[in-house]
């Protein structure tokens, strides 16, 4: 299995505000990526984010990386 991580610091109140966000939109579209495994989510409460996001194999993890980086920047900026 390979992983994904990201990690991003940005303004805490707006990343505290966007689980909806993650639960409602991100997930389910990575979840639905080839080869996924399981994803996990975190967030410090003060602006910190550490996202693991787990595949099967190296390929899979590799073509999902970018869109999963998009797709978080794009929750830090809602």
């Amino acid at each position: 299995m390979y992983a994904v991580v990201v990690r991003e610091a940005g303004d805490a109140a707006q990343i505290n505000a966007s689980g909806d966000i993650v639960r409602e939109r991100v997930a389910p579209q990575v979840r639905q990526a080839a080869g996924f495994v399981s994803a996990l989510w975190m967030n410090d409460g003060s602006g910190g984010t550490l996202n693991v996001l787990v595949f099967e194999s190296e390929q899979t993890a590799r073509s999902t990386r970018s869109h999963a980086q998009r797709a978080s920047t794009a929750v830090h900026a809602c």
